[in-house]
């Protein structure tokens, strides 16, 4: 009876220790589950896995590789097209820009004014000063005309232009779009500027500014003669100093010029019939 009853005890013992060191060992593995591998599913959905690798927004071969020609070239820089002169050709000069304009145009008008201005400076009598006022554009080309760079026709030299209006057909799409038809034809009636071999070329010929002008000094003024729906009719008015060094001083007496200039109202918008400055 003695050894049945250690014999009992020793199981009791067994038991309680196996109970124990089972009971350590779920405890562990509930406060550590561990962490799951880089492949397995975090999720119902097999194809959602955890990836320890970064990845990228696939970037299209258009948006990575923009042409040298549009990255270089914007619509604003390229000379207009002789199918649709733009309205922003030519580009204001800082002389313009600085100019006084008629307070009765509106915005669109005084717009068209300065660009007018911009150009007519250039007809009247400084052609040679087109490439200066209106450089090329960064990405664009010199051209290389087929005649070369200079001709000569009735004992006057012309030169081509290597600026933004080198191409017949911009500059005088730049210039429809300032002036009637009937009047860019009689601007450059001299010629001023020819077309040759579809290049445009400039008479090799300037002449000085009015003497005693100096509108920083004394600006122009404008005088309304009439205005319609389809015309506007208006003077200018130059101021002028009777020397040079009055000119540079702004002091001492001044006289004025009345100079007229039309606006008229065509299929395509505004336009200048007749135009002058008075430097």
């Amino acid at each position: 009876m003695k050894n049945t009853h250690i014999v009992k005890q020793s199981l009791v013992l067994l038991l309680a220790v196996t109970l124990t060191f089972l009971l350590c060992a779920c405890s562990s593995k509930v406060a550590n589950p561990g962490t799951p591998s880089a492949s397995a599913p975090v999720s119902g959905n097999p194809s959602a896995q955890i990836s320890n690798t970064p990845t990228s927004t696939p970037t299209s071969p258009s948006a990575s590789a923009a042409s040298p020609e549009a990255s270089s070239v914007t619509s604003s820089q390229a000379p207009s097209s002789p199918a649709n002169p733009s309205s922003n050709e030519p580009p204001i000069t800082q002389v313009a820009a600085n100019a006084a304009v008629p307070d009765f145009l509106n915005n669109e008008q005084v717009d068209l004014y300065r660009r007018a201005l911009s150009m007519f400076f250039i007809f009247h009598g400084a052609p040679d000063g087109i490439d200066s006022a209106f450089p090329l554009p960064t990405g664009l080309t010199q051209a290389s005309p087929p005649s070369g760079s200079a001709a000569t026709e009735n004992g006057i030299q012309y030169y081509a232009v290597t600026g933004r209006y080198q191409m017949w057909n911009d500059f005088q799409a730049m210039c429809l779009g300032l002036f009637t038809q009937e009047y860019f034809d009689a601007l450059n009636k001299a010629p001023s500027f020819k077309d040759i071999g579809g290049y445009t070329y400039y008479a090799d010929i300037s002449m000085g500014g009015a003497f005693g002008y100096a509108p920083e000094n004394s600006p122009d003024t404008f005088e309304l003669v009439s205005k319609t729906d389809t015309s506007i009719s208006f003077n200018l008015i130059g101021h002028y100093y009777e020397n040079g060094v009055a000119a540079s001083a702004g002091t001492g007496p001044v006289t004025t010029q009345t100079f007229p200039i039309t606006m008229v109202l065509t299929a395509d918008g505004w336009r200048f019939s007749q135009f002058n400055v008075a430097g």
